[in-house]
């Protein structure tokens, strides 16, 4: 069985490889770091490139959410609490 996490990082994995590995890893670098205002601008710029990204349009939800509402204790995981 293949799980969330699973999935999700190799979506991760998939959109650093498509974007040449810059911009989203370097937006994921500051992702993780908690760093949204600045992460949110590497996933818009890696949206522009390709307007079907749904990775891209994933985090850079996520960070305009965390630069809204910033979760406690921010370890660079997200722990879901429903199914």
């Amino acid at each position: 069985m293949v799980s969330f996490l699973d999935r999700y990082f190799t979506a991760m994995v998939n959109v650093i490889k498509k974007h040449g590995g810059t911009i989203d890893k370097k937006g994921m670098d500051l992702y993780t770091q908690g760093i949204w205002n600045l992460a949110k601008e590497y996933f818009a710029k890696a949206l522009a490139e390709s307007k079907d990204d749904k990775a891209a349009k994933l985090m850079l939800s996520r960070c305009e959410e965390f630069i809204k509402n910033p979760p406690e204790n921010w370890d660079g995981a997200i722990a879901f609490t429903t199914k």
